[in-house]
Formats: structure tokens, sequence, C-alpha cells
């Protein structure tokens, strides 16, 4: 029962990221019957030695329609591959499993909401913020409220700030070296096998 558990679980991640990512609309997902969300995402990310930190604040558009009064969960979901998500849950950790970040709240009153963490790995992250009908499951389509927001982020690390700047400096030295004496000998051998011919 938990197996059959896990691959619907898996397909539904599968389905929301290839959706999401590819820029095409799930099978059963209708646009024009949702909204779009009331509030703005923004991703801040800050370069450190060895690691990232990551700011994602959530805050309410000042044309925001606030007549939707009823309470709704707020999940941030970072998307990993096709069949993976991790869910920040309220405590500032990440959950292999759905955990929302905020419960039962409405748009009347609703505050900015900040949320910082740190990335170790490099290159880029995909988040996700959905708001789902207080107690209900946020990978269903059916109980989504709005629109579903998707973000970018590219997690970098400056060479100045890598430990061990030298070695990786020479490193790109020696390569820039190897490319250049390539392409001489692409370019050098069958002009003198020409000369020799002739």
């Amino acid at each position: 029962m938990r197996g059959m558990a896990s691959d619907v679980w898996r397909r539904t991640v599968a389905v929301l990221v290839a959706a999401l990512l590819g820029g095409t609309a799930a099978p059963d997902f209708s646009e024009a019957a949702l909204a779009s969300a009331p509030f703005t995402v923004s991703v801040a990310v800050s370069s450190e030695v060895s690691r990232n930190t990551v700011t994602a604040v959530i805050d309410l558009r000042p044309t925001g329609a606030l007549d939707a009064t009823e309470p709704f969960d707020l999940y941030l979901m970072q998307l990993q591959g096709f069949q993976e998500a991790l869910f920040m849950t309220a405590s500032g950790s990440w959950s292999p499993r759905p955990a929302s970040l905020l419960q039962r709240i409405s748009l009347r009153g609703f505050a900015p909401v900040i949320v910082r963490w740190t990335e170790g790995r490099l290159g880029s992250i995909h988040l996700l913020v959905v708001a789902a009908r207080a107690g209900s499951d946020p990978l269903v389509q059916a109980n989504w409220l709005f629109r579903p927001v998707l973000r970018e982020a590219a997690m970098r690390r400056r060479l100045a700030d890598a430990p061990d700047r030298r070695r990786a400096t020479w490193v790109l030295v020696g390569l820039g070296a190897l490319s250049v004496l390539a392409i001489g000998v692409v370019v050098y051998v069958p002009r003198r096998r020409r000369v020799s011919i002739s």
C-alpha cells in the first residue's frame, strides 16, 4: 500500500514538474478556471565562499483581490528533477513529504512571508508557491485556489570566493592553453600537408 502511495506521489510531482518546466499545461489543468495568484514571489541569492544564501519573499500584490476569504495553506516547494520535490516547513527546514509553510491563512491581513535558507549546491533551483484549500492535498490541482507561481534562481559561486581559487585559476589557464594548442594543430597540420603535397 505504501509503495502504491509513493508511486502516485512521484507521478503527481512528475506531471507538475513537466507541466511547469516545460511551459505546457498538465492534462487536466485549466488555467482559465484559476485566477492569477494575488501575491508576488521574489527570490534573491547572495553568494558566499562555499554556499549561497537564498531569500524568498511572498507578498500580497498592491492590487490583490481581497474578496477571497476562503482560508488556505501556503506551500513553498523546491522541484528537484521529474520525480522529487521538497517542501519548506514552518520551522524553516526542507521536508520530502508535503508540509505547509503557513496554515489556514486568508488574504485579509496577509503579511509578507520571508523565508531564508542556504544552498550548498550549484546550478539552478526551481521554486513553486501553491495556495491550496486548508487541510487539502497540495498536489491535487482541484485544491488550488490560484495558479501556482514558479520562480527560478541560479546558484553561483564567484571565483574570488573559492577557497582554492589559485588552483581553479591555473586549471582555467591550462584549459585555455590546451584549447589554443588544439586550434593551432587543426589549422596548421592540414596547411602543412597541402604544402608538402604540392
